[in-house]
């Protein structure tokens, strides 16, 4: 005789650990939390957990984060203007799907930071707080051609 109970008993528990594991995978570690609020996290090893919302905005398990290469290139320095470096990334642009294409989509770190100011590295040495400007395209594009400058509190609350 079949015990449909204890059946659905087994299959309910199967499916509960289905789930639990899929969380336990998507949630961030304390490491994790910790760079993504100050140095960032590269995505060369993990670029299968970064997720291109319906938005267009960027997630990382579950969290929405912000997309930029942490390094200057053509010898820039310290005190070097924020309009003359890179840019920062809020949705999978125009300049980000080029990127891609040209298969250099791996230098990008993702981060959290609400204040606008990021970890770089100069030719001449590492800035911890360096101020990078929100790329004009993500702008047009997150905004709907609106120019106008992001409120990371508000872009972050957004999600």
């Amino acid at each position: 005789m079949i015990s449909f109970g204890t059946t659905l008993k087994n299959l309910i528990e199967s499916y509960n650990i289905e789930i639990l594991e899929e969380k336990i995978a998507n949630c961030l570690t304390k490491i994790e939390i910790d760079r993504l609020g100050k140095e960032g996290i590269s995505l060369d090893s993990n670029s299968d957990k970064l997720k291109i919302m319906p938005d267009g905005t960027f997630e990382y398990k579950d969290e929405r984060v912000l997309y930029y290469i942490p390094k200057a290139y053509y010898m820039k320095k310290k005190g070097d203007a924020p309009s003359s470096l890179s840019r920062v990334h809020i949705v999978f642009c125009k300049t980000l799907k080029d990127q891609k294409k040209k298969g250099t989509f791996s230098q990008y770190k993702v981060t959290n930071r609400k204040d606008g100011k990021y970890h770089y590295e100069f030719n001449d040495g590492i800035v911890e707080n360096q101020e990078l400007l929100v790329c004009q395209n993500c702008l047009q594009q997150f905004y709907h051609n609106k120019y106008k400058q992001i409120n990371y509190e508000e872009f972050f609350n957004k999600g």
